[in-house]
């Protein structure tokens, strides 16, 4: 299994790119928005950038959830449909099973 590139990543509304950061002055840029840009307003591809640079943060909050024993006044069962549910979401951006 191959991981994703480790955040964090940033959002850069000017030049429009995904990135990790500069190393020796240059950008890491995981992905550059300017290409689907027609398609979608600025105003939307900007909120689309701003989601996908938090990919990393949400995938580390899914897998907290997932490990959390149920708080007072959630049922088991409740529980256990949300652990189910970050353990899918975990597997399908992991590329497979979920170990929770």
């Amino acid at each position: 299994m191959v991981n994703h590139t480790p955040g964090p990543w940033m959002y850069d509304e000017h030049d429009w790119w995904i990135h990790v950061g500069k190393i020796d002055d240059r950008y890491t840029v995981l992905a550059d928005l300017q290409l689907c840009h027609d398609s979608k307003s600025e105003e939307e591809m900007h909120a689309n950038g701003r989601l996908m640079a938090k990919a990393p943060e949400m995938l580390a909050f899914i897998e907290l959830v997932a490990k959390l024993t149920p708080p007072t006044g959630m049922t088991a069962a409740e529980h256990g449909v949300l652990v189910r549910e970050a353990a899918r979401l975990i597997a399908e951006v992991s590329g497979g099973a979920c170990d929770i």
